[in-house]
């Protein structure tokens, strides 16, 4: 079945679900909306059914790659010459397209709670959160690289990380939290959260802002840990 023009298709429903297509134009979106129902597309066909240029499509593709949303491969077919096709990249489908993971897992999750009660629930998070911070378990390294480290981390997982130095310890802001949905209905992830930074750094870790309850971000400080020869200085 043919690809209906993009100036003659009606749109049944914004098919991006992300803020970071935001500030994209109709026809990229379109565009983007193309290669996901077609899977994947040459220039040439994705021209004719924008009913733009190839120079045009490819300009649209250039700066759709630059930022990881298209990829592209050549494909040698039966007859011809090999083709040059285009595709989404993974992040693109997760990024800009709908899912629905979180209403999933709390299905699950109440699930499991019902079946097997909190304190099973909250052993699943401490696995969850030991799988992640594993990295970083037994290590012996000093403690300021060690949540230098652990901050960009985080930042790589998606946490939005800011790290700061202070006179008396460290502090990492997390601007957002990837399971947000789930920990504002089981305050369990975030109890195991906090356990797993208490263990990875050896010391007792603050909480004076928590997302899951309101705040824009959770801030955790870890105190500097006072060397042996500092304590008996004292």
């Amino acid at each position: 079945m043919a690809v209906v023009p993009v100036k003659d298709r009606k749109e049944t429903g914004e098919p991006l679900d992300s803020a970071l297509a935001e500030g994209l134009s109709a026809t990229r979106k379109s565009l983007l909306r193309l290669l996901k129902e077609k899977g994947q597309a040459t220039a040439t066909e994705i021209g004719k059914c924008l009913g733009i240029s190839r120079v045009a499509v490819h300009h649209h593709l250039k700066a759709l790659g630059e930022v990881g949303w298209v990829a592209s491969e050549v494909v040698r077919g039966r007859k011809g010459r090999p083709a040059e096709v285009f595709s989404l990249t993974q992040k693109a489908q997760e990024s800009l397209f709908p899912r629905r993971y979180d209403q999933l897992a709390k299905l699950v999750l109440e699930s499991v709670g019902s079946d097997f009660g909190d304190d099973y629930l909250l052993e699943l998070f401490r696995r969850h959160r030991r799988s992640l911070f594993d990295p970083f378990l037994g290590s012996e390294c000093p403690l300021s690289e060690k949540v230098k480290a652990l901050a960009d981390y985080l930042d790589h997982e998606g946490y939005l990380v800011k790290f700061e130095e202070r006179d008396d310890g460290y502090v990492l802001i997390l601007h957002n939290c990837p399971i947000e949905m789930v920990a504002k209905a089981y305050p369990q992830a975030c109890t195991a959260e906090l356990e797993m930074l208490q263990l990875v750094t050896g010391t007792t870790v603050e909480r004076p802002c928590h997302q899951a309850k309101g705040d824009n971000c959770c801030l955790y400080f870890i105190p500097k840990q006072t060397t042996k020869r500092e304590k008996e200085e004292r």
